[in-house]
């Protein structure tokens, strides 16, 4: 999907973080700052993009939703890389509103006999890295202005086949240099929105991470077996 996705704050050996070395690292790290261990849609959280040839962080709420949608309970979380240039509802945003999702991984349902089982999936050692996003701006509650944003998705690598029909477009350095340029053509763009070429670090954790209200780090444990 994903339908939830955590942020943790990297530890001071992480290296290999995903995001391009040219990067103010500034906004980044003030992304990774404050952890998030179950971000769920229509929360807020922070986004990386590019304004007037800067990387700034912005907090927007999770749920794309423009301004003339009338009703923003249908406000989109996800979008089909696929068909992104094709749809009306996003190809603005894909030509010129794209971000970054900082994150350090997201859960996923296995469907089985007696219900979903949830993974976290993640980088080795909760590695930062970034999902393709579009934002836009859509309305509060109180009828003003609000910007919100969505994470794209892609075919599931080979690793994660088993457990989802979907997984979230993660792009590397180079891929997210691409995705903040204004100047990239949609030739280059399409050519990100692929599975996931590296390995994954995949474990079973308990129901706890089903409700949005547990929002601590029991939503990581692993468990041998489900409960």
């Amino acid at each position: 999907m994903p339908g939830r996705y955590f942020i943790v704050t990297p530890p001071e050996s992480a290296r290999n973080t995903l995001f391009p070395e040219g990067f103010n690292p500034a906004p980044v790290a003030a992304a990774f700052e404050s952890p998030r261990y179950n971000i769920a849609p229509s929360q807020t959280a922070p986004i990386l993009r590019v304004i007037e040839g800067e990387l700034v962080v912005s907090d927007m709420r999770w749920g794309f939703a423009p301004r003339w949608m009338k009703d923003p309970n249908k406000a989109q979380i996800n979008a089909r890389s696929e068909t992104l240039f094709e749809k009306p509802m996003f190809k603005q945003a894909a030509t010129k509103q794209r971000c970054l999702v900082p994150t350090s991984g997201w859960y996923e349902w296995q469907p089985s006999e007696d219900g979903k089982k949830p993974w976290a999936l993640h980088r080795e050692g909760y590695e930062p890295f970034a999902i393709a996003g579009l934002w836009t701006v859509g309305n509060n509650k109180e009828g003003g202005p609000e910007e919100n944003f969505l994470t794209l998705t892609t075919e599931p690598s080979a690793q994660v086949k088993p457990i989802h029909h979907r997984m979230p477009v993660i792009l590397d350095a180079e891929g997210c240099r691409i995705w903040l340029d204004p100047g990239s053509t949609q030739d280059q763009l399409t050519a990100l929105l692929i599975p996931w070429r590296g390995s994954l670090t995949m474990h079973r954790i308990s129901t706890v991470v089903n409700s949005p209200k547990h929002h601590g780090p029991e939503c990581l444990e692993e468990v041998k077996a489900w409960r």
